[in-house]
This record gives structure tokens, C-alpha cells and sequence, in this order.
């Protein structure tokens, strides 16, 4: 694959000649150092594989410099091979290569049981389901006397 041309990028100098009346304009272009940056970007909350993305670009990152952004699930973020993918890189041609992760919890995903759930007791329970946690039972009871106590009351026995 040749290069991608690269866009000349600089400034022109404009000058006027006040003896010359055959030329009376000058122009020059200064042309000035530039680099081609590439951003990419995958979310593979959404996607099962980074190979399947990878394999799915067609961006030119001959000559460029790459900045790779990738948004995973907290616990697949260890799974990424950060190697491999410099190296894609690297054998299309790219002169640098920035690969940032971020990674988003599980937690921050409610399912629509807890979002539905009409009480705390309730939500407390379709939270421990989701995580796949094993709830004592003392937690639902004080759920329950939390939210049918008086406000009265609860103040009275957290003063005690």
C-alpha cells in the first residue's frame, strides 16, 4: 500500500514590488512541519471481540500517528492485548501508537428488575440477583423497618 499523500500545511508570504511593474506581486509558500494524527475509537460493551473491529478498518494509519481508544467492561479489561494491537498497527504503517482503556464497572449497569422494584426490600433482592450475591436475611428485615418505620422513630432509635 503506498503512502497517503500528506496535505502541505504552512503559510504564504505576499509582497508587492513597487519597481518591477512585470511582476509587481511576489508570492512564496513557507511550508512548516505537520504531523497526521488518527483517532479510533471501539466499544466493546457493545461488541464481543476487538479482533472482529480490527479486522473491520479500512482508516489509512500509513504514516500516522494512532491514538486507539477502547471502552471495556471492568473485568475484560485484562483480556485486551495491548502487543497485538500496537503491532496491527505498527504493520499498517503507523509511526506512533496511544492505546487507552477505559474501563466502565458492571455495577453501573441497573437491570430492569431493580429499576421496576416497588420496594427497598425489593430492589435489595434484584441487586443481590443480578451480582449473583447470597443476602442474609437481617439485611431484608432492617430494609423492611427502614422503610415502613416512622421517621420519628427511626430518629428516636439512632439517638439511643
Amino acid at each position: 500500500m503506498p503512502p497517503l499523500p500528506t496535505p502541505q500545511h504552512g503559510f504564504y508570504i505576499h509582497s508587492i514590488r513597487m519597481g518591477d511593474p512585470t511582476r509587481p506581486f511576489y508570492h512564496s509558500f513557507i511550508e512548516t512541519p505537520c504531523r497526521r494524527n488518527v483517532r479510533l475509537q471501539a466499544d466493546c460493551t457493545k461488541e464481543d471481540t476487538l479482533d472482529d473491529f480490527l479486522n473491520s478498518l479500512t482508516a489509512g494509519v500509513r504514516g500516522a500517528y494512532v491514538r486507539f481508544e477502547i471502552t471495556s467492561w471492568q473485568d475484560k479489561t485484562a483480556a485486551i492485548d495491548k502487543a497485538k494491537i500496537e503491532n496491527f498497527f505498527r504493520q499498517g504503517g503507523a509511526l506512533s501508537v496511544d492505546i487507552r482503556i477505559t474501563a466502565l464497572p458492571r455495577e453501573n449497569i441497573r437491570a430492569e428488575s431493580v429499576l421496576e422494584a416497588e420496594t427497598l426490600r425489593a430492589e435489595i433482592q434484584a441487586m443481590a440477583e443480578l451480582r449473583g450475591e447470597d443476602l442474609d436475611p437481617d439485611v431484608l428485615l432492617k430494609a423492611e423497618v427502614l422503610e415502613n418505620t416512622p421517621a420519628e422513630e427511626l430518629l428516636k432509635e439512632v439517638a439511643k
